[in-house]
């Protein structure tokens, strides 16, 4: 598996409470990924997967906000990027509800989290640092 790792100088962004929320997502992120590898129960899959959306949500909303007050350059940017997860993130929903849990399906849906989580945090979420404290 190849798991999320925090660094603070590739994903931080000079916001304790943001850098905080990506942290615990990166958890989480990595939770769903373990829980896929081994987990053929569909409830115990789908609770993790809901949990996840639940939590990207709620951060994606928080993270906004705090771009639109700080004036930040990437907030419509980071806006659009947030649409576009959660327009990804329910392909693989409906593709778990056709496929049900498999090993295939945990590693498609682990890579491109990973790799979306990877990309915009790295590249957009960071432009906060450029708005100061």
């Amino acid at each position: 598996m190849n798991e999320l790792f925090w660094s603070e100088e590739i994903y931080g962004t000079g916001d304790p409470l943001v850098d905080q929320q990506h942290q615990e997502l990166f958890k989480r992120v990595n939770m769903l990924s373990q829980t896929l590898e081994v987990e053929e129960d569909a409830e115990e899959v789908i609770y993790f997967m809901e949990f996840l959306e639940g939590y990207v949500r709620k951060h994606f909303k928080c993270e906004e906000e705090i771009m639109e007050r700080k004036k930040c350059s990437a907030c419509k940017l980071n806006k659009n990027e947030h649409a576009e997860f959660l327009k990804l993130y329910a392909g693989f929903k409906e593709r778990f509800s056709i496929e049900g849990p498999s090993q295939q399906f945990g590693e498609a849906l682990a890579v491109n989290i990973r790799n979306w989580i990877r990309a915009n945090l790295a590249a957009t979420d960071t432009k906060l640092r450029e708005t100061g404290p």
